[in-house]
């Protein structure tokens, strides 16, 4: 993960804990902010790039409580646009057997490994679904690997465990994915918790 343009884990650790304790998650100074890539790179935002393919992570911690949000009029053509600036080019529509419309993609993680995403709204906010790999059960808790009972990835603390935007909830899943492998791997706590 260390080069010149992607943040080493440690380097990215301590900046999310960092704005988590002074309630800074979305900074305006590009010194404290993190960065998504469309394709699934995290980024430090001193380190440049193409901002209209990036997303600023909202650094707050990955938790399950509850918020509020609002539908947009034009919901499906405002995903289509995120969708071809700020996603995975592997993107697709998607709807489950349950009839839940949404994105499926898959990206592979500051460490290697692939992970396949399915991303919908749910009325009201953003929530993913981790398809593969296949975690296990010790991990699928909100407290532990930030995995609700129902399968969603907990990404927030407000937003039903969610986020307000399409590019948002993809954004917090690439960093969740990065977390989670390191914990996997190496038998540790999330590490992007500044609580944990």
């Amino acid at each position: 993960m260390a080069s010149q343009s992607k943040p080493s884990l440690d380097a990215l650790r301590e900046r999310m804990h960092s704005n988590q304790q002074t309630g800074n998650v979305k900074p305006d100074d590009p010194r404290r902010q993190v960065n998504v890539d469309r394709e699934g790179g995290i980024r430090f935002g001193e380190a440049g790039g193409n901002p209209s393919q990036q997303t600023q992570l909202p650094q707050d911690t990955y938790s399950g409580w509850f918020g509020t949000g609002n539908k947009p009029a034009d919901r499906r053509g405002i995903e289509r646009r995120i969708v071809a600036k700020k996603l995975p080019r592997n993107t697709r529509v998607f709807t489950t057997a349950e009839g839940t419309s949404g994105w499926l993609l898959h990206f592979n993680c500051e460490y290697g490994d692939r992970y396949d995403i399915f991303i919908y709204f749910d009325g009201t906010f953003y929530q993913a679904m981790v398809l593969a790999p296949e975690v296990e059960r010790h991990w699928k808790s909100p407290h532990t690997g930030h995995i609700f009972s129902d399968g969603r990835i907990c990404l927030s603390r407000n937003y039903h465990g969610g986020q307000p935007t399409l590019d948002e909830a993809f954004a917090k899943t690439v960093v969740w994915a990065t977390g989670l492998t390191a914990a996997r791997r190496f038998n540790v706590p999330f590490p992007f918790n500044h609580n944990q």
